[in-house]
């Protein structure tokens, strides 16, 4: 089992996608997915100027190829998830699509991770795995404690609104 962590550069709710009782990530972190494995955690944190704040964690409880996902019946209201920015070539260079029923999304409403927890933080762009191992024990912990699920609205939501009052998603 891996702990994996990176920055979401943009929190809209599509890449990672919370929404319908599963958490996605299909169209982002392509050098990262081939990588992580059912029984695998990722974490999302917030961008620096946001406060590294927890987007999301999940552990994946699933991965499927590109193409099945697609054709799967518990991710249709997921198939206009693809959009025009998401070249062939991206999706044929990480197909896997990591796939969740155990995660906290938190969004733009997340919350600051522990500070035993300060190491999965990542300065700019790419993840981290291997350097986060010493950091698995503790985080476990903090996992278990979670209430899980769509427990906020994507950062894009919420800066839309202005009020920092967004409506959450469908199935949120």
């Amino acid at each position: 089992m891996r702990l994996f962590s990176y920055i979401v550069a943009s929190d809209t709710g599509y890449a990672p996608n919370p929404f319908h009782g599963f958490c996605t990530l299909a169209y982002c972190k392509y050098p990262m997915r081939p990588h992580v494995q059912e029984g695998d955690y990722v974490v999302g944190l917030g961008k620096k100027d946001l406060g590294n704040r927890l987007v999301y964690a999940m552990r994946v409880t699933e991965a499927l190829e590109h193409d099945r996902y697609l054709q799967d019946p518990r991710f249709k209201e997921r198939r206009g998830d693809y959009n025009d920015t998401n070249s062939k070539e991206e999706i044929a260079e990480a197909s896997r699509v990591l796939i969740s029923d155990d995660f906290v999304y938190r969004g733009g409403e997340g919350r600051t991770l522990p500070e035993s927890l300060g190491g999965l933080i990542l300065d700019g762009h790419g993840y981290k795995s291997t350097a986060n191992a010493p950091l698995i024990p503790e985080f476990l912990k903090w996992f278990k404690r979670q209430r899980k699920g769509c427990l906020g609205t994507p950062t894009a939501m919420l800066e839309a609104d202005g009020k920092g009052k967004g409506k959450p998603g469908k199935g949120c």
